[in-house]
């Protein structure tokens, strides 16, 4: 999703003016940001020489007033509140993003870690019992998969496969979707190892 900002930027009189912080090298960081991450600049709202301890800084009054005539549609009483709603905003996109982060990071910490985060169990194993991110091989289903890959490694075709499977009313690993019969892709997810 693009969302439209402004970018506000802000030097004081009696900071430095050093190349990290000076008014140009501010709006590069702001514009790579902001393309970085998909934002639509709308305006730039720059206040040069004004000191960060007041909010009397005409750049940042216009960012606001901007903020209100066109971008949120409930009326604030005061500087705060109307500051409050920009900033909820960010807060709330920023902590999505990084509970995402750490969703994806657990869950491949605990694939790293030989832990199973999947929801279903690939054809041969079942879970284990005792702890539900641990696989076990499941017996039963292990010698169908090593059938079809014996049938497979002596020439048979995955057709061939699944009719012989058919024939013996072999039950498939669907059966609780009402798959009654073996069919082509079913033995080819095996054969390639991928879970389904």
């Amino acid at each position: 999703m693009e969302y439209k900002v402004g970018s506000y930027i802000r030097l004081s009189r009696n900071e430095s003016y050093s190349n990290s912080d000076s008014i140009d090298n501010q709006i590069k960081l702001t514009d790579f940001y902001c393309e970085e991450n998909k934002l639509e600049v709308i305006d730039k709202y720059i206040d040069n020489g004004y000191s960060g301890t007041t909010f009397d800084r005409p750049a940042f009054k216009q960012l606001l007033k901007d903020i209100d005539d066109e971008y949120d549609s409930l009326k604030h009483s005061n500087i705060m509140e109307r500051l409050d709603v920009p900033l909820k905003n960010m807060m709330y996109d920023h902590i999505a993003y990084e509970t995402s982060n750490k969703i994806k990071k657990s869950l491949r910490i605990s694939k790293e870690n030989g832990s199973f985060v999947g929801s279903s169990v690939i054809y041969g194993y079942r879970k284990d019992p005792n702890d539900s991110h641990k696989l076990v091989i499941d017996n039963e289903a292990a010698n169908v998969v090593k059938e079809i890959f014996n049938m497979y490694l002596l020439g048979m075709t995955k057709s061939k496969i699944a009719d012989e499977l058919n024939k013996r009313g072999i039950l498939t690993p669907a059966l609780y979707k009402k798959l009654m019969v073996w069919v082509i892709q079913k033995l080819k997810k095996i054969i390639n190892g991928i879970m389904k």
